[in-house]
């Protein structure tokens, strides 16, 4: 799967929250950081805010290095490691907390052909329950509930590091009667017989 960038990132994911929480319309799902940015909801309204984030684990440290041969000369040297990504959820409103069970349900039950997983986006499926907490917000307490889930998205590398082929050798064999050098040219047997 080829690397996705950030802005492709939070689309998927965006649409993906639309789908899961029944948000055709658009006002449920937001994200945290918008370039434009964007005002808060109203005190009655329940609003889903989301951010992806890459996370640092020792899974993103262990490249998986292969060579695919392009011809006689060449070979394509193919990186690919496990990306770790962070979504967070962050309900505010009357409903946050039931909304927040419902994404975190459905990220968990959820289908293996969905949109996620059709881009790569593995879910880990160890997701804790909702942390229900109050804020303050222009002298309203507002219901929040947070949900954080990780995935695992393998990246490639690919077609950037070509490396040639070793063509030829020369060979030094040194036995304790004599020295011999041995020139192995393309095209020809290695098989050599040493007395």
């Amino acid at each position: 799967m080829a690397h996705l960038s950030l802005k492709e990132l939070q689309s998927i994911f965006g649409n993906y929250l639309r789908q899961i929480l029944d948000d055709e319309a658009g006002n449920l799902v937001r994200l945290n950081y918008p370039t434009e940015g964007q005002p808060f909801q109203k005190l009655p309204e329940t609003v889903c805010y989301y951010t992806v984030l890459p996370a640092d684990y020792g899974i993103n440290r262990q490249i998986d290095t292969q060579y695919e041969d392009l011809d006689g000369n060449q070979t394509r040297v193919v990186h690919s490691y496990t990306r770790v990504l962070s979504l967070q959820l962050t309900f505010y409103g009357p409903e946050a907390y039931e909304k927040a069970f419902l994404a975190r349900l459905e990220l968990l039950s959820g289908s293996r052909d969905n949109l996620l997983a059709r881009n790569g986006l593995h879910l880990v499926p160890d997701i804790a329950e909702p942390v229900l907490t109050w804020e303050l917000y222009q002298n309203h307490w507002l219901e929040r509930a947070d949900v954080t889930a990780q995935f695992h998205n393998r990246v490639k590398d690919e077609g950037r590091h070509t490396v040639g082929y070793i063509q030829s050798a020369p060979i030094r064999v040194i036995g304790a009667a004599e020295e011999r050098v041995i020139q192995i040219e393309d095209g020809e047997k290695n098989e050599f017989n040493i007395e």
